[in-house]
């Protein structure tokens, strides 16, 4: 609680052919390698406060 970091936390998660991919505070855009390290995800789980879910929608 209470702490800021100035990196992000992206979590992948596979069982059998189940991709699950958690993105927990970002703290700036994701790269173009991480993003495409991130294809064929399943099910992504964004956290987010009520003043970062206008930007995370957006």
């Amino acid at each position: 609680f209470g702490y800021k970091s100035d990196e992000n936390n992206v979590y992948v998660v596979q069982n059998d052919d189940l991709r699950i991919c958690y993105l927990g505070d970002l703290a700036k855009p994701l790269s173009e390698k991480v993003v495409s390290d991130l294809e064929n995800i399943d099910v992504v789980i964004v956290s987010c406060d009520l003043m970062e879910t206008k930007q995370v929608v957006e």
